[in-house]
């Protein structure tokens, strides 16, 4: 099982965090539902993210003392892909994808800006992402994406704030 590729991506996410995510790919063989020059693949995903914020904790609200300022986040996701067959005219693969996984945090509860700090319940949560993006570059090596994640645990613990990030992604296929 060789990687196939490798991202990094860069965002925003709720109570102010700042994302970095690094992550792997390996593409599936198949390809489904060929229409109009487009068609399904996908891949799977795993990545380590990195969420910091800088909100500054005012004394008046003692809960948000014991949360903390960072999390890690190790994820693993199928995703699906709905992408042309053939590059463009301008050597651009255009595609669509999703993908619903799940994704371990460090921390259960992050500082927030309101009295009370964010709170996750659980370390193990659900993970789902909606993106857009090209391929681009020789043999469309390069991609640059942006995508819309959403973590929550689904309510299997009665705290489930959930997170919300908007990253830009850059990777290469090999």
């Amino acid at each position: 099982m060789a990687m196939d590729g490798i991202k990094l991506a860069v965002g925003k996410g709720s109570d102010r965090v700042d994302a970095l995510r690094i992550s792997v790919q390996r593409e599936w063989p198949y390809r489904w539902l060929h229409c109009d020059g487009w068609m399904f693949t996908g891949y799977w995903d795993v990545g380590l993210d990195h969420w910091n914020n800088e909100i500054k904790v005012a004394r008046a609200f003692p809960e948000n003392l014991t949360a903390t300022h960072e999390i890690w986040v190790i994820s693993g996701a199928p995703v699906f892909r709905w992408q042309r067959e053939t590059p463009t005219a301008h050597g651009l693969l255009p595609f669509l994808e999703m993908g619903t996984g799940a994704s371990i945090f460090s921390n259960r509860r992050l500082v927030s800006r309101g009295v009370e700090p964010r709170v996750f319940g659980i370390h193990f949560q659900f993970m789902t992402h909606i993106g857009a993006g090209i391929r681009f570059g020789e043999e469309q090596r390069f991609e640059l994406k942006l995508r819309k994640y959403h973590h929550s645990n689904a309510n299997i613990h009665h705290y489930n704030q959930g997170m919300d990030l908007l990253l830009l992604t850059y990777g290469y296929w090999f």
